[in-house]
């Protein structure tokens, strides 16, 4: 007596560029002896073209040395580019730090800082603001504020 194994796979397919609203995709596959199986997927097509950050922070705060800022994004941010700028808190910048973010389905994206300014002086400690700019691809801008302090 022959017996059939349930077996598993993976299917790997690109869907094409859908249009705006609710959707319906049905997948149909057959196995080798001609049986068919199929599943239907309900979803919704919303067109978002702004980024929007998710998470910002940086660690260590408060900052003896260096940094690091980490944050998230949501979006269509692949081709976007960020701008860091370290702030007195009267809004004078000390330092911008830039980075392009070309690949698309990044976790978490981190820039390095060393506590200097644009001239390579250590800052004074105190509280600083920094502004986390995100320029997409289409020239939409997101900004994003939070404080730092330096011991």
């Amino acid at each position: 007596a022959a017996s059939m194994a349930a077996l598993n796979g993976t299917i790997q397919f690109r869907l094409p560029q859908l249009s705006e609203g609710n959707h319906k995709i049905l997948l149909k596959a057959w196995d080798v002896f001609n049986n068919s199986s199929e599943y239907m997927l309900l979803c919704k097509v919303i067109k978002q073209d702004t980024v929007k950050v998710t998470r910002l922070f940086n660690y260590p705060n408060p900052v003896y040395n260096s940094t690091l800022f980490s944050f998230s994004l949501e979006g269509p941010y692949a081709g976007a580019r960020a701008d860091l700028k370290i702030l007195t808190v009267e809004g004078q910048a000390v330092r911008t730090l830039s980075k392009a973010i070309n690949e698309a389905g990044l976790r978490s994206i981190e820039i390095e800082w060393n506590g200097r300014d644009e001239k390579g002086n250590r800052l004074g400690r105190g509280v600083y603001i920094y502004q986390l700019t995100i320029m997409s691809k289409t020239g939409k801008l997101t900004r994003k504020v939070q404080k730092l302090i330096i011991l």
